[in-house]
């Protein structure tokens, strides 16, 4: 097909999806649950990081415009997990069209306040394992969308690298919440600690007290800090970079918004496109697909990114094997 053509096809699809969404006269509710932001954050658009805003911006592309035909009910559990069916059930008492979730923990919640409603899940841990899907092909009930997880191996692969990286390491603190350090990452994480020669310590952390969580970390004595995947520790993510590094401790984490923010290295797949993901998942639904029939998708794309200008603060040699796999170096 000729450039010029594609172009004026790919318009017409856009402009097609456009008027489909707005000829109806329809305002669509969504329902979003954040898992610690700030309540004063809700105001505008500043809860929104890489993830929601490439989904609303998907959105848009598809003619859902936020208080257009578009309304947005955010509601923040500021750090407390515990707070997660509170949440749930008071956004289904207000009849969305469709509730937004991150984390296994937050939409075990939001299913059990509702089993009509359809529920999209921008990241979940095995998907199946906590009962939230028959299977990954057709979740077969309410919940349906992402699953964060490529397998918790994925977990295991990259304390590999940050062994590769740091030969010498014997203990690592693994910051993350108790629910995903008692599923199946953790064992990842403890099966690939045995086999490198690392012994991987589980410091739990609380984001309604962040210090008490560093005090877990610093007590083990640790000689890098390693996070896993976990909305809390997104959010939270300056505050653990800031954290480590004031502590001389290396940080190694899924998240390459981390490794730009100051962290060490990272290895995981990308937030937009989770975002951009979901959005299509709302989409689907918004025009009568039945969530039950939607298979959930997982990432396929994985980056690895390292910050050089923080290996050398930490007088760290990258090695050339892992800058030439690297795919993103940040200098």
């Amino acid at each position: 097909m000729r450039r010029r053509d594609f172009s004026v096809l790919l318009v017409s699809t856009l402009v097609s999806r456009v008027a489909f969404a707005q000829s109806s006269g329809k305002v669509y509710r969504i329902g979003w649950i954040l898992p610690t932001t700030q309540a004063a954050d809700l105001s505008g658009f500043k809860w929104a990081g890489p993830t929601q805003t490439a989904l609303i911006a998907e959105l848009r592309k598809s003619g859902y415009v936020p208080e257009v035909n578009l309304k947005l009910d955010v509601v923040t559990a500021e750090g407390r997990p515990e707070k997660y069916g509170e949440l749930a059930a008071a956004i289904v008492r207000r009849k969305p069209d469709v509730i937004i979730v991150s984390g296994s923990e937050m939409t075990v919640a939001a299913k059990k306040a509702t089993s009509t409603i359809p529920i999209v899940m921008v990241s979940s841990a095995d998907p199946v394992k906590y009962g939230l899907v028959s299977s990954l092909a057709r979740s077969g009930g309410n919940v349906t969308g992402l699953s964060a997880d490529a397998g918790a191996e994925l977990e295991g692969k990259r304390l590999e690298y940050l062994k590769q990286v740091l030969p010498h390491i014997k203990r690592v603190s693994c910051l993350v919440t108790k629910w995903i350090w008692d599923g199946p990452y953790g064992r990842a994480l403890e099966r690939s600690g045995k086999v490198l020669g690392i012994d991987v310590q589980f410091a739990e952390l609380t984001p309604s007290d962040l210090q008490a969580s560093f005090d877990r970390v610093t007590s083990q004595r640790p000689d890098a800090l390693f996070v896993v995947l976990a909305p809390e520790v997104f959010v939270l993510r300056h505050k653990i970079i800031e954290f480590g590094n004031s502590t001389r401790l290396p940080v190694a984490s899924p998240f390459a918004e981390m490794t730009e923010a100051g962290g060490l290295m990272s290895y995981g797949y990308s937030l937009p496109e989770l975002g951009r993901a979901a959005a299509r998942y709302v989409d689907k639904i918004f025009k009568g697909a039945n969530p039950a029939e939607l298979p959930v998708q997982r990432p396929s794309v994985f980056e690895l990114a390292i910050n050089l200008k923080v290996a050398k603060t930490f007088g760290i040699k990258i090695p050339h094997s892992i800058l030439a796999r690297a795919d993103r170096v940040i200098e």
